[in-house]
């Protein structure tokens, strides 16, 4: 996801500072493993 995206979404509910840079670690491990969990599907057919 594109950092205008987490930004704007983290604004939109209030998360700033070490919150926010924090939020932007957790977002994206949490898409990489979504993505890796999609790739490994594909794998499967």
């Amino acid at each position: 996801m594109p950092y205008s995206a987490l930004s704007r979404y983290a604004r939109d509910h209030g998360i700033t500072g070490s919150d926010f840079r924090l939020f932007q670690v957790l977002f994206r491990a949490i898409d990489a493993e979504w993505l890796t969990m999609e790739a490994a599907k594909g794998n499967k057919t």
